[in-house]
């Protein structure tokens, strides 16, 4: 009986994930029974609440991630690659959030779940620092502020997660963000012919 509803559940939070690509956070409980086709009191035996879902969503988003963390850092690949893999697999999960206002509508409505967003996602940035100086450490990367670049990436990723940046400068979250490694990579100078 509890795998059945642990599969309901992973159901239910995909069901969501696929109504947040088309209506943000304001897909409704009937959206995903409709979805799922079932009724809504089928659900609310899976689910108490939307906000239970939403918790649902993220945890099932940062429980991947964190799969992934471990998998790309037990790697052998050297320190940049190991990098460049960990945002590439952040930008695979959080696609669905960055099409939509999911953090604006996410902060509005569940203030407590955009809170626990935003300490997992300070972590991960924190994850990328320690990676950083272990490559500053072994001679892969120049030495830096860390700091000054901490401070930068949680200013910059949150920038770039805003639709109306995107869509003026006709981008996809996925281009700022490789833009934003580039640039953090390769830096501004034209290299020499």
């Amino acid at each position: 009986m509890e795998m059945t509803m642990t599969r309901l559940r992973e159901r239910a939070v995909q069901a969501a994930w696929e109504e947040v690509r088309l209506h943000s956070l304001r897909f409704t409980m009937a959206d995903v029974t409709r979805r799922l086709h079932m009724s809504k009191s089928s659900l609310y035996k899976i689910v108490s609440s939307k906000a239970e879902l939403v918790h649902l969503m993220l945890d099932h988003i940062m429980c991947r991630f964190n799969g992934e963390e471990q998998r790309i850092r037990s790697s052998s690949q050297p320190i940049a690659e190991q990098i460049h893999c960990l945002i590439q697999a952040y930008l695979s999960l959080v696609e669905p959030m960055t099409l939509t206002d999911f953090y604006r509508e996410l902060e509005m409505q569940y203030p407590r779940e955009y809170e626990r967003w935003q300490t997992f996602f300070h972590q991960k940035i924190d994850v990328t620092i320690d990676m950083l100086q272990q490559g500053v450490d072994a001679g892969v990367f120049r030495p830096i502020s860390l700091q000054v670049l901490q401070r930068c990436l949680y200013a910059s990723a949150a920038a770039i997660t805003v639709p109306a940046f995107l869509k003026e400068h006709d981008l996809t979250y996925q281009e700022a963000l490789e833009s934003l490694e580039d640039i953090l990579f390769h830096g501004l100078l034209a290299k020499p012919e």
